[in-house]
């Protein structure tokens, strides 16, 4: 009798060691997994941003054609309004200069942000899959159980 009660009470020890391990696999499992959806919606947000900082690179560029259009018509035509046109061109094509630095500069930020989150998102892939490992090996030991006669 106090060898079926050892045997029973060894039993549910292991099913709640077993419970609690499952739980803190599930759990680590879990926290994996948002991290890589949220490095995911981190990658697509970037991803948006560089599309529009390109966007923002082309309406700089043409700026920059316009003003050097006026520019040049400006430095054909003859008298007053000729400065005034010139300051004018010059005016833009700064404003489109500016422009077109901040947006690459900012472009360049995010296509590094990218490549930290694309490094992040691969080391998260082993993460998960030892976690899923360690689930495996955490099997409880087989009950010894002696043979009665």
């Amino acid at each position: 009798m106090l060898y079926f009660l050892r045997r029973n009470a060894s039993k549910h020890y292991l099913k709640r060691r077993k419970g609690k391990n499952t739980e803190k696999v599930k759990e680590a499992q879990r926290g994996a997994e948002k991290a890589k959806n949220d490095l995911t919606e981190q990658l697509k947000e970037q991803e948006k941003l560089g599309g529009s900082q390109l966007l923002e690179q082309y309406t700089a560029r043409q700026l920059i054609l316009e003003a050097s259009k006026k520019l040049t018509e400006a430095l054909q035509e003859q008298g007053l309004r000729n400065m005034q046109s010139i300051k004018v061109a010059q005016m833009m094509m700064s404003a489109g200069n500016e422009k077109l630095n901040a947006a690459a500069k900012q472009l360049a930020d995010i296509k590094l942000k990218e490549t930290v989150c694309k490094k992040l998102r691969k080391q998260v892939g082993p993460v998960k899959d030892a976690i899923k490992a360690s689930a495996a090996a955490v099997s409880a030991p087989p009950v010894k159980t002696r043979k009665l006669h």
